[in-house]
């Protein structure tokens, strides 16, 4: 199992245009094959990171069944998928990725008293 991670920073100006656009777009990544599933989070930065004033964070996390499966869709699908979102929003947001690869799992469950 492999999480692909996608943090966007989007102008709160954009907003009412771009979530229903995001909502549909993760609908369509996890039709793809090898995705299992997509949860969508707001994420908040620290008040001192200028960065992302006048912008609200979000974080799309999509859980595939295998690096191969991710591999394949970075290969063949991400920058059609990448490309929809730039030619219809263009500068007013910015993305960043990242590949997890759990090494351990652990819950309240696993506590020692």
């Amino acid at each position: 199992m492999v999480h692909y991670g996608v943090n966007i920073d989007v102008a709160k100006d954009i907003l009412s245009d771009w979530l229903p656009w995001l909502k549909d777009h993760v609908r369509g990544m996890v039709l793809l094959p090898g995705l299992e599933r997509a949860v969508s989070d707001t994420h908040t930065t620290g008040e001192e990171d200028t960065r992302h004033r006048g912008t609200t964070g979000f974080t799309i996390s999509y859980t595939l069944k295998s690096r191969q499966a991710l591999n394949k869709n970075l290969q063949n699908r991400a920058d059609r998928m990448r490309a929809h979102g730039l030619a219809r929003f263009g500068n007013a947001l910015t993305a960043s990725r990242r590949i997890l690869t759990r090494i351990e799992h652990h819950s309240g469950e696993d506590s020692v008293d």
